[in-house]
């Protein structure tokens, strides 16, 4: 934790896109293959669509990360700065509210909650509570007047709960999941991209966890609500309900390691 871990991952993403960035000189730009006819073959106005609507709903968790890795390089150990971070969560997700509207459209049934449920069990029967961590973070937790730790408490209710939720099922779930299908399914027909989209962003979604395997098979829950509706608010909602029991959990037991 702390400014040295977080400084090279930075570092990293600042030489990453300003390569991005100048690789959109028209010097690095080609023609692109031709056909036997002498005609151009360009990317299609649909590949341009999803490639746009998909950067549109990754966005707001990327900006997310972002200021969390810059308040991580003042921090080591427990994170004071977490009310920060969620109010910045919130302010993403009022600039994206028509776009989380958008995947409420239809409404919502009962199948999202029963699988924010589902995942909840899941989770604690794979992810086991670290007796150390929490006893370090009730430690942190209690040496702080009460009114700011129930305050700190309520920001980190409302992000892991509300925030997180959103904006990591737009990014997976409307976002990648959708742009890995659009590009297949020319390529293999649609079926078999839906299911290779739906396995992929599952995996990049076990990947931001540190128990992989969990986070994998969560995000397939959370996927396969999506591949069932072609709306993202399901998933949010199964999301939402599995990270809010679970940080109910976490303040009623002390195991404050699992949220």
């Amino acid at each position: 934790d702390g400014f040295h871990s977080y400084f090279g991952t930075l570092s990293l993403l600042l030489v990453v896109g300003a390569a991005m960035l100048a690789m959109q000189h028209h010097s690095f730009r080609q023609a692109g293959p031709v056909t036997n006819t002498g005609a151009l073959l360009t990317s299609t106005n649909t590949d341009t669509h999803w490639e746009a609507e998909a950067g549109k709903l990754i966005l707001p968790l990327a900006i997310y990360l972002g200021i969390g890795m810059v308040l991580g390089l003042f921090i080591a150990g427990f994170n004071w700065t977490y009310p920060v971070l969620a109010a910045a969560g919130l302010g993403l997700m009022a600039l994206w509210r028509v776009h989380i509207g958008r995947e409420f459209k239809g409404g919502i049934g009962f199948s999202g909650v029963a699988m924010g449920v589902a995942v909840y069990l899941l989770w604690r029967g794979m992810v086991p509570a670290d007796p150390e961590a929490d006893a370090a973070f009730a430690v942190e937790l209690h040496s702080v007047p009460l009114s700011l730790m129930i305050g700190w408490i309520l920001f980190r209710l409302i992000g892991f709960s509300i925030v997180v939720p959103v904006l990591e099922e737009l990014a997976f779930r409307g976002g990648l999941q959708r742009l890995i299908d659009s590009k297949l399914s020319p390529l293999t027909g649609k079926h078999p991209a839906a299911l290779i989209a739906f396995a992929l962003s599952s995996l990049a979604f076990g990947y931001m966890h540190t128990d992989v395997l969990a986070g994998t098979i969560a995000g397939a829950g959370f996927g396969l609500l999506v591949l069932r509706t072609g709306r993202v608010g399901d998933a949010i909602v199964a999301h939402a309900v599995t990270n809010f029991m679970l940080a109910i959990t976490a303040m009623i037991t002390g195991q404050w390691s699992i949220w």
